[in-house]
């Protein structure tokens, strides 16, 4: 049970870092237009942001805690729901990769 909420935290973890870095680069490449807002305001995009975030790091936990529920009774497919949960884990991250991208780059 411990070991389900480490792996969870280091999961939601991963994504609030994956999520930080997006939000560095956004808003270097957007440095320009967000010079017109005062520091304080630009300090509150990355405060703001953390509950976003979560929430969003929440949602993508979702699926890996029905996983869990099903490996209780399906143990012996225990690499089957490692593999299942790093395919899932790779699409996630190349589709906010590509979202990331694509919002910074304007394109």
């Amino acid at each position: 049970m411990i070991k389900l909420f480490v792996t969870s935290f280091k999961y939601i973890l991963f994504w609030m870092i994956v999520f930080l870095v997006q939000r560095s680069l956004f808003f270097i490449s957007y440095f320009d237009r967000l010079r017109a807002f005062n520091l304080e305001e630009n300090f509150m995009i990355f405060i703001k942001g953390i509950r976003l975030d979560l929430s969003m790091s929440g949602y993508f936990l979702l699926f890996s805690f029905v996983l869990a529920i099903l490996h209780l009774f399906l143990s012996k497919y225990t690499r089957m729901f490692d593999k299942i949960m790093q395919v899932y884990t790779l699409v996630l991250l190349i589709l906010v990769l590509l979202l990331g991208l694509v919002i910074v780059t304007g394109k």
